[in-house]
């Protein structure tokens, strides 16, 4: 098993990571223990980074605006606003806070198989919620399946009640392994659902999956949820070669881009583009997977990141979302991303395409690494940008570190 497969199950099942082992890049498996990076008050107004850029005027800090979760899998805002917040946590409890007064409640919940990266993992609004009342959430209702449903929202008019009901499955794949589900559920521009799912699981996409235009699993999928066939729906491979995408969001000009967990040495921000080849398991990143040596023979039609990192820097990308806030003025138009096993922070300028040669850890800009696990970013109506850590259960909002 590869050491990001390691990490990554260290968070979505019973093994830990400590700090200490992160630094010297050593991985210890402890059975039936918590993973804790550090000591985070319940009552803090944020954490403290535990490395800072050079340059202070890239710094960020991070101020805590909830806690009290267990294992933060997605957080969504409701459309058009700033304080109210979905909160999806992995053993399938949803819930829905007003970070202005702290006040929540459970949302829905449903049953969910959680082994290894399993879970309740992803939630969307439809584009026209306001009209449809409609939510769609993605997760495991058993070990070997993914299911995407479409639930209905109903909602008082003082706000003091809300009553959600599962309505149909959209979708629903077997599962080979148990890791490498994918996530996220994504609505873009043309107001048709994003789905990516990973190769399936286990270490180097053993039947190739990710290529085998014959599965879903390895490939981002699109679906009309308007459109169903006796009440079925279809949904289109819109892209293929993904080993795991970890979250995923539109920029400013409609672009898909992805954070795709790497193997054994690379991480990799990428353009999601109808009818691309990502190049899983042939390349990890921009290099070669398998075969070892001139895999781009293999299909040279292939496309490459815009951005890796080695493991030197991290091991498990989680993607974000382009800053579109005021409050940090030299962030703006810039997409912002980090770590999961490392806290660390980056932000790159989106190129007009795929460079030739991805962008690297020394092209980012660093802004920080904190003790926290980062399993999903947010973004509210203003723009403005929040990270969640899986396992000390807080929401932070990003600030300036100045």
């Amino acid at each position: 098993m590869t050491r990001f497969g390691i990490l990554f199950l260290i968070c979505f099942s019973v093994l830990i990571v400590s700090c200490e082992s992160l630094r010297r890049g050593a991985v210890r498996l402890l059975s039936l223990e918590k993973y804790s990076p550090g000591p985070v008050p319940s009552e803090a107004s944020g954490v403290s980074a535990i490395e800072v850029p050079d340059d202070k005027t890239q710094a960020l800090k991070l101020e805590r605006v909830a806690g009290g979760f267990d294992g933060i899998t997605d957080v969504q805002f409701l459309p058009g606003e700033n304080f109210r917040a979905v909160v999806l946590q992995k053993n399938g409890d949803a819930f829905i806070i007003n970070l202005k007064d702290g006040v929540r409640r459970k949302l829905f919940s449903v049953s969910v198989a959680t082994t290894s990266e399993l879970g309740l993992l992803g939630f969307a609004f439809h584009p026209r919620f306001s009209e449809s009342k409609k939510f769609y959430v993605h997760y495991n209702p058993k070990s070997d399946l993914s299911r995407v449903s479409e639930w209905e929202w109903v909602e008082s008019s003082d706000r003091l009640a809300i009553e959600c009901r599962e309505k149909r499955v959209i979708f629903e794949v077997e599962q080979p392994y148990q890791n490498h589900n994918g996530g996220s559920v994504v609505f873009g521009p043309d107001q048709k659902l994003y789905v990516g799912l990973g190769d399936g699981g286990w270490r180097g996409d053993p039947e190739n999956r990710a290529q085998d235009m014959g599965s879903f699993l390895g490939k981002m999928l699109r679906i009309d949820v308007e459109q169903s066939v006796d009440g079925k729906y279809k949904p289109e491979i819109f892209a293929s070669g993904l080993r795991n995408p970890w979250k995923y969001s539109f920029d400013s000009r409609g672009r898909l881009v992805a954070g795709d967990v790497g193997q054994d040495k690379w991480e990799e921000v990428t353009f999601v583009e109808q009818g691309a080849n990502l190049g899983w398991r042939l390349f990890e990143g921009s290099h070669c997977y398998d075969p070892p040596e001139e895999c781009g023979k293999r299909a040279p039609d292939l496309v490459g990141p815009v951005a890796e990192y080695d493991h030197s820097l991290g091991v498990s990308v989680t993607g974000g979302f382009e800053y579109m806030g005021a409050a940090i003025s030299a962030l703006r138009g810039r997409y912002l991303f980090g770590d999961f096993a490392t806290g660390r922070i980056w932000s790159i300028v989106l190129p007009e395409k795929t460079p030739v040669r991805p962008m690297s850890g020394k092209d980012f800009r660093f802004h920080g690494r904190w003790p926290i696990l980062i399993s999903t970013f947010a973004r509210d109506v203003a723009g403005e940008i929040y990270v969640a850590d899986y396992s000390g259960g807080n929401i932070y909002r990003i600030s300036s570190g100045n």
